[in-house]
């Protein structure tokens, strides 16, 4: 099927079932979710209300700022419901000018291949990265934190790491861990605990640890077990584990133990 036809039958809904597809269009994120995303567009089937109230609401909006907080939120609720699933990212090295003809610099995204999931498990989407021997800098933007107290397990969560944090931004209360990260707790009502693990400093951890004790926490050595109120040490560096209101399992250490090429932190 040629490419016009293709388009055509996407777009009138002639053709069912999973699309994978290639979107190298240009234009801002309220361009590409207007087309990708809400309910109606051109190349969607269904759609979620709330989403599509949150695009209209931007829409009419004029301060800038406010703008770009409601997209953020759009954003979040794609990546929170599984919308999209990324299969690869390829990328081209372009050329730099500046230094010869021969000269490159670092590579720059060329298109996205995604297929459209609909609601699907989480787990059926997959990434892998094809740059042809480059290295990609990746980094964890947001994690998802299930919570039935997300307000009191945030707060407490911002005071021990000594962090800031938003009471609301949506539907989340976010937790601003470094430049990169943003710990987002969510109410919910059904969820399975997690275990989170920061590397830390000489000089973070003790902060922290003794943030832990003089907020009286339960603590421990090991991640299961009783409180033994102790450091493990076994490793050359420290590390300890409490828990929060919701049973989710959060660990501070020096020294890496799931990588031990990682860079110490300073």
């Amino acid at each position: 099927m040629e490419r016009a036809t293709f388009m055509e039958a996407w777009r009138t809904r002639t053709r069912q079932g999973v699309f994978v597809t290639v979107s190298a269009a240009p234009g801002s994120a309220a361009a590409r979710i207007e087309n990708f995303v809400i309910g109606g567009a051109a190349y969607t089937t269904g759609g979620y209300p709330d989403i599509d109230d949150l695009f209209r609401q931007q829409a009419q909006e004029r301060d800038r700022k406010k703008r770009e907080v409601i997209l953020h939120q759009i954003q979040r609720l794609m990546y929170d419901r599984v919308m999209f699933g990324g299969i690869f990212e390829p990328a081209t090295p372009a050329r730099d000018r500046s230094a010869g003809r021969r000269a490159r610099r670092r590579p720059e995204q060329s298109a996205v291949l995604h297929v459209t999931l609909g609601g699907h498990a989480a787990e059926e989407a997959v990434a892998i990265n094809v740059v042809g021997g480059i290295s990609m800098a990746i980094q964890l933007d947001h994690v998802i934190v299930p919570s039935r107290h997300r307000v009191a397990s945030a707060k407490l969560l911002a005071d021990l790491l000594g962090v800031p944090w938003e009471e609301a931004r949506g539907e989340f209360t976010p937790v601003y861990v470094n430049d990169s990260l943003t710990l987002d707790f969510a109410d919910r009502e059904q969820f399975q605990r997690s275990h989170l693990c920061f590397r830390v400093s000489d000089g973070d951890f003790e902060a922290i640890f003794g943030r832990i004790q003089g907020a009286g926490l339960a603590y421990r050595s090991r991640p299961r077990g009783e409180n033994d109120m102790l450091i493990n040490r076994r490793l050359g560096g420290k590390n300890v584990y409490w828990e929060d209101a919701d049973g989710h399992l959060w660990e501070i250490l020096t020294v890496s133990y799931a990588r031990s090429d990682s860079p110490v932190a300073v």
